[in-house]
Formats: C-alpha cells, structure tokens, sequence
C-alpha cells in the first residue's frame, strides 16, 4: 500500500510539474503577457504553483478568454501601480498623473571605484514602466536585453550617468536617486488619460 501510494504521488507531482510548465510557455509566448501587470502576474504563478489545473484544450481557452476579456483593466491597473511605485511627486499629485519629471529614490548604487549600477530592486519597477510605453505604442514588451533598462545598464558600464532611449531619457546621481523624463509626450498623455480613468473608477463616478 505505501508503494502504490509513493507512486501515486510521483505521478501526481510529475503531472503537476509538466502541467504548470505548459502553462507557463503557453501564456508566456502570447501577446497577453505582455499586458499583464506585475499583480497579474505573481498572482498567476501562485495558483499554478499550489495547484495548476490540467492543461486541457478547455482550460486553456477559458483561461485566455478570461485574461483577454480583462486586459485592458488590468493593463490600466498595472500602469497606475507601476508609476505610483516610482514616483513620490505622483503619489501625492491631486491631479493623479505622470508629471514632467519623475524622482526615483534609491534607483542607482555606486561601488568601489565610481562605477554605478542599477539597484535590483527597481529594476523590474523600471521594465515595468517602460513595458507601458512600448505597449502604449503598439510595440512588444522589451525582454531583459532590450529597452531602457538595458540601456541604462549598457550606460552605466560605460562610465556614463545618463542614458536616452525612444520612450525615457533619464539621469542618475551619487546619492542613488535618479530623474525620469518621458520622451514621448503623446504617450505620456495617453497613459494619463487611462489613469484618469481608473481614478475615476475608484472614486465611483463610473462604472
């Protein structure tokens, strides 16, 4: 009995495995994930880990279906969240809007020799703004290697403190902080509209 059970669980653990891999690459390679915001995102692999449902053509579809059905709230959700996490101007801003200039705290570190480096732990909030520009543009979300974090990695390697791409131009100081400019003002409106619109969820004057 114990060794049939022992096998029971192997198998179970070994659909689960294969079932939440599955899972990952199928979502992972569509143009969803790009859309979907960090909250989306952890709450995803969370249930994938504590129990992922077969992959099975229903699944999969009731699944997509759903994650289309709320992109566009949870791409707005998502950028609300990503510029408040950076941004104390926009924090307490009565006009619930990206500014002109965003102050990013502890954004940069400096090591021994002068050289900076981005502080990990606002990298993905960096990638996270900057997939909103891309998407706002009809572009694909950048991977690791590509768009402003790259940048400023490549940047920073090369002894600069500044870097510009096509949607940020951005500059960092000794004291970890840098300062944020969009390029693109027409996105910037844009992405201040859709703000505006989740606010005005939030407070009830639209459903």
């Amino acid at each position: 009995c114990r060794t049939r059970w022992t096998t029971t669980q192997t198998r179970l653990t070994m659909r689960q495995r294969l079932d939440r891999d599955m899972w990952r690459s199928i979502v992972y390679s569509t143009p969803l994930w790009s859309v979907l915001d960090a909250e989306e995102k952890k709450r995803f692999d969370s249930e994938l880990e504590k129990d992922p449902p077969p992959v099975t053509p229903e699944n999969v579809a009731a699944t997509i279906g759903r994650l289309s059905a709320d992109s566009h709230q949870i791409f707005r959700r998502g950028l609300v969240n990503a510029f408040r996490t950076l941004c104390r101007d926009y924090k307490s801003n009565d006009g619930f809007k990206i500014g002109d200039r965003m102050v990013i705290t502890f954004a940069v570190e400096r090591y021994s020799g002068g050289t900076f480096h981005p502080n990990y732990r606002r990298v993905e909030e960096l990638r996270d703004v900057d997939r909103v520009m891309h998407v706002l543009d009809g572009k694909p979300a950048p991977d690791y290697q590509q768009g402003f974090s790259a940048a400023m990695r490549q940047a920073m390697v090369a002894g600069l403190d500044r870097v510009e791409t096509p949607y940020w131009r951005a500059r960092w100081f000794n004291n970890g902080t840098m300062h944020l400019w969009a390029v693109r003002r027409d996105l910037q409106d844009r992405a201040n509209l859709l703000i505006e619109d989740r606010r005005l969820e939030f407070t009830g004057k639209i459903t």
